[in-house]
């Protein structure tokens, strides 16, 4: 199975060891998005790109606002989402903690 995922703070190592097949989301070319006024091109991209890839996993980095309510959109409509939580620091023991906890979590829901 492929699995999408939309941020370079995913491991796509971490997906791969989980015998499955990592492939990055990339936006549009400028010309081809077609967005409403005060969305994001990228989140609105990866919404459209999950939406077109239903059987297949898709992972939205939690790095903003749009990608968070992006994912919202989708949660009640898609199986195979999963919403990572990057945290905003690196400095702190708390944020590699989360960090670590939310690559398990993930590895919890690749092996579903």
């Amino acid at each position: 199975m492929e699995v999408f995922f939309s941020s370079p703070w995913i491991p796509a190592e971490w997906i791969k060891a989980h015998g499955l097949s990592p492939r990055g989301i990339w936006p549009d070319p400028p010309g081809n998005l077609r967005v409403a006024e005060g969305v994001c091109a990228f989140a609105e991209s990866a919404t459209k790109f999950s939406e077109s890839h239903g059987d297949d996993a898709t992972i939205f980095a939690a790095t903003c606002d749009q990608m968070r309510r992006a994912f919202d959109a989708l949660d009640s409509r898609h199986k195979r989402l999963f919403l990572f939580n990057v945290p905003a620091t690196w400095q702190s023991g708390v944020a590699r903690a989360m960090y670590r906890e939310e690559l398990r979590r993930l590895g919890r829901f690749l092996v579903m």
